[in-house]
């Protein structure tokens, strides 16, 4: 739904555009950490229905706990697009919104992940790292769209990674996004990341 901006600031002057959102990387970063609290809370969730499935408690398979245990793909997306969301935030930290004009494309318009990396010198990624990202970027993609941009019928989607492995890699790097858009408090997690 849009909604008429000077219609809003005749009460509330100082309301921001969508340019002024835009430019903002507290936004971006806050999008990230609701993304990042989505898969924290998913991972959970599907550690906790597969520890109960292999511990030999008689379960009834409900629906409910069926479907708990696909959690994995959704909370692959979300970490991964958690990474994505932070990577720009630290990139609109970096230009101080420069480059972000009235109804132009964004710079880092798409999911291009893997780019983006590239053009923050702060962050030193390790080839580990770099592979996680490309990892991360697909997933991104193929948890959005069913299929490719170009569909082909010799090949099928990527298989999914560990949950519990990816996240134990994405989350330090997550934090390491974050830390170069945002200014850590002290004791927070961002504060011990550096």
């Amino acid at each position: 739904m849009n909604i008429d901006l000077s219609a809003i600031r005749r009460v509330f002057p100082e309301w921001p555009s969508e340019l002024d959102i835009a430019k903002c990387e507290s936004n971006w970063a806050s999008m990230a950490q609701n993304f990042f609290c989505a898969a924290s809370v998913l991972q959970e969730e599907f550690v906790t229905v597969r520890e109960r499935m292999h511990s030999g408690e008689q379960l009834i398979m409900s629906e409910d706990i069926l479907n708990r245990t696909h959690l994995s793909q959704p909370a692959l997306f979300c970490i991964s697009f958690a990474l994505e969301l932070a990577a720009k935030a630290a990139t609109i930290r970096k230009i101080q919104g420069k480059g972000i004009e009235h109804e132009q494309r964004l710079p880092f318009a798409g999911h291009c992940l893997f780019k983006i990396c590239e053009q923050l010198p702060d962050l030193n990624l390790s080839k580990d790292e770099w592979a996680l990202i490309s990892e991360a970027e697909l997933m991104v993609v193929n948890g959005k769209y069913p299929s490719d941009i170009k569909p082909r019928d010799d090949r099928t989607t990527q298989s999914s990674p560990d949950l519990r492995h990816f996240m134990s890699r994405a989350v330090p790097l997550y934090l390491r996004l974050v830390a170069l858009a945002c200014d850590a408090q002290p004791g927070s997690q961002l504060d011990a990341s550096r």
